[in-house]
């Protein structure tokens, strides 16, 4: 998952810190190489084309490494690691891997706390036990100074399922709330099976705004994030993505958790009802939706104006109408 891939960023870096002698690779789907090789750390990004077997991917490593670093729990990416003939492989037990590894991530009974840990600090985990030494905090991106309007990213998607997504006459309304008070263009991001929830939030919106859902690379999509003022979203990849770069953001949670998956940077707000059946984790919700209803467009819009009006940031009022009066 994109998420999951910008959540261990911060594990992997870890590694090249610890031992700047070391070559360090990441092994990813294609789809994602290009967050990789923003990483200054990575020294080398190896995609996965899609659909390759256990044993193609193998045969890429096989020769080449001498650890294997397994930051997602699945058999699959023990079992690469093996067949490849890795001589050391490190990563959590799990359920039917663990005579796959040779140096399992143990944890002492005081570091599996009860309360949630987000997947950002279970990933740091494996970095830490192999003695990585951790990368500085990362500080608030300085955005750009947008010539024309400001552009503010809008993701309503989310690839999990409709349980995160919150309803799309939502999204409409905060975007109809601020461009009422703020001259500026939107872009909607998202996949190719977003384009249907986007095109229903355009249909009828007064403002400027820019479909691109399913119609952007990796490598566009950073760049749409990273030339955006804020972003309105889903808990979704793009989300995570949006909070790596350092854009402000304003995040809507439903079904998940924000303690585990939650965005962490400093220019973010998380907006959550918690009803008695939340997190429910589930993809559909069998109920009435009661957690994402109750999140109002004035509560976004009102969170995402506040980013906006940071005295750090650029703003652009929206001019006052011309109401037909003479002029005096």
């Amino acid at each position: 998952w994109l998420g999951d891939a910008v959540m261990s960023v911060r594990a992997a870096r870890a590694f090249k810190l610890g031992r700047p002698d070391a070559r360090l690779s990441i092994l990813t789907p294609a789809k994602l190489a290009a967050i990789w090789r923003s990483v200054p750390e990575v020294d080398e990004v190896l995609e996965i084309p899609a659909k390759a077997t256990v044993f193609a991917v193998a045969n890429m490593l096989r020769g080449k490494f001498e650890v294997a670093v397994l930051f997602p729990n699945s058999v699959r990416s023990a079992l690469e690691a093996r067949l490849a003939g890795i001589p050391r492989v490190v990563g959590f037990p799990s359920r039917g891997r663990n005579w796959l590894l040779n140096q399992p991530i143990k944890l002492k009974k005081r570091e599996r706390v009860a309360r949630p840990l987000h997947h950002n600090d279970r990933y740091w985990q494996i970095a830490a036990k192999c003695g990585a030494i951790e990368p500085p905090t990362p500080q608030q991106a300085s955005l750009p100074k947008s010539e024309g309007l400001p552009v503010l990213a809008v993701c309503p998607g989310a690839e999990y399922g409709p349980a995160k997504r919150w309803p799309a006459d939502r999204f409409r309304k905060a975007m109809e709330i601020v461009s009422a008070k703020l001259d500026c263009h939107w872009k909607i991001f998202g996949a190719a099976g977003d384009r249907a929830v986007a095109e229903e939030i355009c249909e009828g919106f007064p403002g400027k705004v820019e479909n691109l859902a399913g119609l952007t690379s990796m490598e566009e999509l950073i760049a749409g994030l990273s030339g955006s003022q804020a972003l309105l979203t889903n808990d979704t990849g793009t989300m995570h993505l949006a909070d790596l770069l350092g854009v402000p953001l304003v995040a809507v949670f439903g079904s998940t958790e924000p303690l585990l998956t939650g965005p962490r940077g400093s220019g973010s707000i998380t907006l959550r009802h918690q009803v008695e059946c939340s997190p429910c984790f589930l993809r559909v919700c069998p109920l009435d939706f009661r957690c994402m209803k109750a999140i109002t467009p004035e509560a976004a819009a009102s969170a995402l104006m506040s980013l906006l009006d940071d005295s750090s940031r650029l703003i652009f009022p929206r001019p006052p109408l011309n109401t037909g009066g003479s002029k005096k």
